[in-house]
């Protein structure tokens, strides 16, 4: 009997535990967010929390060996991989821009749609840390270019990036001049 005890008590502690350390994860994942950080490798910046959440959730199921509840984890994670299907098909690049001394790199993120006028779209990220980055939100930019073969990089000229400065970059966009000014 006191065996019994202990267990539960042991799986009781663990639960909390991972109750404890999914609440503070999230909290440091919703301050991020908050402040337009973002995982390298998730732009869209919710896929990693989600992921997180399915993990916890799933080793929570073991502890408490529940066993009618692994349905929505399941359509949970399918559900993920759905999306990020979806995401595959909408064609998003990326590519860095290094600053001459190499002390700041700009990610821009793009795409391009075509049937007979070409549609880009641009975000723009500043690296920070090793693998956060931070989204410049009032540099987004899309445009559309009747009559043009251009791909996305050639739009908005990203090989070709002009660096006034390690906080300063000129891009010679098809439309016209775009400047970014990183933090």
């Amino acid at each position: 009997m006191k065996n019994d005890f202990n267990t539960i008590s042991l799986r009781l502690k663990l639960l909390l535990f991972l109750l404890l350390f999914a609440f503070i994860s999230d909290t440091i994942l919703m301050l991020l967010s908050f402040n337009d950080y973002h995982f390298i490798f998730d732009t869209s910046g919710w896929n990693t929390p989600i992921l997180i959440n399915i993990i916890f959730v799933i080793l929570i199921f073991f502890i408490t060996r529940k066993k009618i509840i692994w349905l929505p984890a399941v359509l949970l994670f399918f559900w993920l991989i759905a999306n990020h299907f979806g995401f595959v098909i909408m064609d998003w690049h990326y590519t860095e821009v290094v600053s001459p001394k190499g002390t700041e790199t700009l990610i821009i993120k793009y795409r391009q749609a075509t049937l007979g006028e070409s549609h880009y779209w641009y975000e723009f990220y500043q690296k920070s840390y090793s693998i956060l980055m931070k989204k410049h939100i009032y540099d987004d930019m899309g445009f559309i270019i009747y009559n043009d073969h251009l791909n996305a990089r050639q739009a908005l000229g990203i090989d070709h990036a002009n660096w006034l400065n390690e906080e300063e970059v000129i891009f010679e966009s098809a439309i016209g001049k775009k400047k970014i000014i990183l933090y």
